[in-house]
């Protein structure tokens, strides 16, 4: 069990990375094995580099750290286990690796997100993949 500085230390750096980000993805990641979930990480790494970073979250700590940033849309989808993948330059990278990875695996699920401070739907997220890339 964490210390109240320990979440607190928790919370500082989880709302540092949501200041820098441009758009973010919830997701629930209930079934996944760790190796399916290293696999999904590989691939965004892959996709972004150093500019995408995928993390499991607990949601009290979220809510908290996403209060007063251009993400805090996000609150609604904070409901059971959830995951977030955070893009800090293009969203549509993220995106595509997301819902090809969520067609492929059926346990992952993509609950919403938010792009450039807007509340985005999985139809939304959709459409990002479809993009072109940067």
């Amino acid at each position: 069990m964490l210390t109240r500085q320990q979440k607190e230390e928790h919370v500082e750096v989880l709302r540092e990375k949501l200041a820098r980000a441009s758009s973010l993805v919830a997701l629930d990641y209930r079934g996944l094995t760790v190796s399916e979930s290293n696999t999904l990480r590989q691939k965004l790494r892959q996709a972004g580099g150093q500019t995408i970073e995928y993390r499991v979250v607990k949601n009290t700590l979220f809510r908290i750290a996403a209060l007063g940033t251009p993400l805090e849309a996000i609150q609604s989808h904070l409901e059971g286990p959830t995951a977030v993948a955070i893009a800090y330059d293009e969203p549509s990278a993220m995106a595509k690796v997301l819902i090809a990875y969520a067609k492929e695996n059926e346990k992952l699920t993509i609950k919403g997100g938010v792009v450039d401070g807007e509340a985005a739907d999985l139809a939304a997220i959709n459409l990002l993949a479809s993009l072109p890339g940067k």
